[in-house]
This record gives C-alpha cells, sequence and structure tokens, in this order.
C-alpha cells in the first residue's frame, strides 16, 4: 500500500480543463476529488512510489529486489544507494548492481550470498517518480493523458455516484463516496508500462 504522503497528483484541474476544453469551472471540485482519488489509484496499481524522496526499505535477504521509489537517483553515474545487511553492516558497492536503464533503475540485483539467508537487507536511497505535479506531468505525460481519460469516465458517470452524510452529535457532513471504476482497457495498457 502506498502512503497518501508519498502520492502527487498526477495533473492538476487547470491541465485537464485546457487538454479537454472545458469552459466553465463549474465542475472545478468534482475533478480535483476525482484528481486526487485516482492519483491514489494509479499509485497503488503502478506500486511505486511517485513522489521522489529519500526513502528506507526493509526486506528478507534475497538476490534480487524492486524498489518502490524507482527510478534512483543517480549522481556521477553512481546510483545513491547504501545496503545494509541487518541495520549496522553495509554491503560493498562491488556486492551488487543496480540496473542502470531508466526503467529498470530499481532493481538490484546481490552479486554475492549472505552468510545467513534471515538476515534482513536494509536499503537506503533517493528515488521516486516526480518532485511535484510539474515534474510528473513532463516526465510521464501519458500516464497524465490516461488520467484524463479515466477522469472523464468517472464525470460521465457522476450521476451515480453516491452521496454520503455523516453525523456526530449536532454536526452534519456530506461528502461524495465514489463507486470505483475499473480502468478503461487503454488508461490499464498505459500504467502496465510503467507497474514494479
Amino acid at each position: 500500500m502506498i502512503p497518501h504522503a508519498d502520492i502527487i497528483e498526477m495533473t492538476t484541474w487547470a491541465r485537464l480543463k485546457a487538454g479537454m476544453d472545458f469552459k466553465t469551472d463549474n465542475d472545478q471540485q468534482f475533478f480535483e476529488d476525482t484528481i486526487k482519488g485516482l492519483s491514489q489509484q494509479f499509485a497503488q496499481f503502478l506500486d511505486r512510489f511517485p513522489l521522489f524522496a529519500e526513502r528506507t526499505e526493509y526486506y528478507k535477504y534475497r538476490e534480487v529486489y524492486r524498489l518502490q521509489g524507482f527510478p534512483i537517483e543517480v549522481v556521477a553515474d553512481v546510483p545513491t544507494v547504501e545496503i545494509y545487511l541487518g541495520d549496522t553492516l553495509l554491503v560493498l558497492d562491488e556486492d551488487y548492481v543496480v540496473f542502470s536503464e531508466e526503467r529498470w533503475r530499481g532493481k538490484i540485483e546481490m552479486l554475492v550470498c549472505s552468510d545467513s539467508l534471515l538476515r534482513s537487507i536494509k536499503i537506503t536511497y533517493k528515488g521516486g517518480m516526480a518532485v511535484d505535479t510539474a515534474a510528473f506531468v513532463v516526465a510521464y505525460p501519458d500516464i497524465e493523458q490516461a488520467l484524463w481519460l479515466q477522469a472523464m469516465l468517472h464525470y460521465k458517470q457522476k450521476d451515480k455516484l453516491d452521496v454520503a452524510s455523516i453525523s456526530v452529535g449536532t454536526h452534519s457532513v456530506s461528502f461524495t463516496k465514489f463507486r470505483p471504476l475499473k480502468f478503461l482497457p487503454e488508461v490499464e495498457q498505459v500504467l502496465e508500462n510503467y507497474r514494479r
């Protein structure tokens, strides 16, 4: 599960409005909510951290790892990765390889076997798809377009959305509850290209 803190919106209302040629802001709140919800759903489907950040992941020792925050940052042709067996012993750079191809920069293969296969491994690195929405739409325009398509499906189905109300004491709050819709085949096809 990708935490909310690691999600960035994969487009904006302004970009969607311009791209889909909307003339008014009547449905702005609907689309802003839809963008947030779909960005979360896309991230879960991709099983990746969209937001670039410093990260730590823990695994049981094995030969190959696929990090959730790829692509990994590379500085002077060197990935910003540190690997520890347990929590203390640093694994040497020559004991592992980080795949350098952009699409797979986040796949790590261990070149030596651990003495103890029961040990955990800690991997720290900097990585993620983008630092913010603006960088995301530049790097992944096809995902943004897929989100627009899916948002339009939600828009066409908006009369079938549930409106729920919660009352606590004298206070009442109404909100829109989105009925999950399957991804359009063309949306799923785009997302499959980036799935972990």
